[in-house]
């Protein structure tokens, strides 16, 4: 058997999903697109400002984790990126909005602390007035094993540095559509877009579906030479590739407090069918599952909004589980915060 190129398969899955979008940099830590629409809501709900020119400053922080435990063993690997914190730029008129992060170099201390990662990170984002589509594609080379005091007593205090695996890549591509049921009261753009601003509480159900195909891969074991002992047969593979597709149902709901402070909260869980292999290094298969799957999407964001003026601090975490007769326990995770401050511009001309 052949170990399958996985770098290459996602390559090509990803050209396929953006079409003919967009040409990007791999000096770009994380590019943004949304887009919205002028359709009718509830006034007394909601405030647009859908002809006003709004613009934002940020500082994104992106995490990406790669964790496997052995159930059986209550053993666990927690791998991490090295990611840098970027500085961000979002503008949005009309239908169209775009942000752009660019990566802020790292000192030379933290380097050799946890290696240094590799990655392109790329989300398209579409907020219509009825639907919010989330489109993924992630690419990250580069990790270090996070819980080290698991296998090393006073990891802290010993003269050693992490466990670095510049060679482990993670690659998750994928879409996700939700439809905003309560869209004529509930903004979800006000929280996370902030060319809207919500007036009133409110919340919605949000239903959905999604399709992702996500990995890891790696020269040798995933598991260090350290921790082969504590874990099955099931779990020594260097290459895993996954599959998820099915429905979402979540909801999202939108606080006040002190007039001009608002707290927004939501969480889908997501409930599908799943399809995974894993490949040991000579390309032999170790483990694979065909079966019911559960993942979950987690967003908050904390904000001030002025007519003009706003600043929220926002973040969304997610996870893919794998799971295999409660033997092996595999998780794609991913998140960011990002803090923005911005400002609407009313336009006495319109741009277009």
């Amino acid at each position: 058997m052949i170990k399958p190129n996985f770098k290459t398969t996602i390559w090509l899955l990803f050209m396929c999903f953006i079409g003919n979008t967009s040409v990007f940099s791999q000096d770009i830590s994380s590019l943004e697109i949304a887009t919205q629409e002028k359709t009718k809501f509830d006034t007394s709900y909601i405030k647009s400002y859908y002809d006003d020119l709004v613009i934002g400053l940020s500082l994104p922080k992106k995490n990406v984790d790669f964790s496997l435990s052995d159930v059986k063993n209550e053993q666990e690997l927690f791998y991490q990126v090295n990611t840098k914190t970027s500085l961000g730029f979002k503008a949005s008129y009309k239908w169209l909005g775009i942000s752009l992060g660019f990566g802020i170099p790292q000192t030379e201390s933290r380097t050799l602390k946890y290696g240094e990662t590799e990655g392109l990170d790329i989300q398209i984002n579409t907020y219509l007035r009825k639907f919010v589509i989330d489109g993924y594609f992630q690419y990250y080379k580069g990790f270090y094993l996070e819980n080290m005091d698991t296998y090393f007593q006073n990891f802290e205090n010993l003269d050693i540095s992490y466990y670095q695996r510049p060679d482990l890549t993670y690659s998750n591509v994928g879409i996700a559509v939700r439809y905003v049921k309560n869209h004529r009261k509930f903004s979800y753009k006000a929280s996370y877009d902030y060319n809207e601003i919500q007036k009133k509480r409110a919340g919605s159900l949000l239903i959905g579906g999604y399709a992702f195909i996500s990995g890891a891969a790696a020269d040798s074991l995933v598991v260090p030479h350290f921790a082969t002992e504590n874990y099955s047969e099931k779990g020594l593979f260097s290459n895993i590739v996954a599959i998820n597709v099915g429905f979402s149902v979540g909801y999202i709901y939108t606080f006040f407090f002190w007039k001009k402070y608002f707290l927004t909260l939501g969480f889908v869980p997501v409930f599908g069918l799943q399809s995974y292999s894993a490949y040991g290094p000579e390309g032999n298969l170790v483990d694979n599952k065909n079966g019911l799957g559960v993942s979950t999407v987690g967003r908050a964001s904390l904000g001030y909004n002025k007519k003009r003026f706003y600043a929220a601090i926002s973040g969304v975490t997610g996870s893919n589980n794998l799971f295999n007769k409660e033997q092996t326990a595999i998780n794609f995770g991913y998140g960011n915060v990002r803090f923005t401050v911005g400002y609407r511009f009313g336009l006495k001309k319109k741009l277009f």
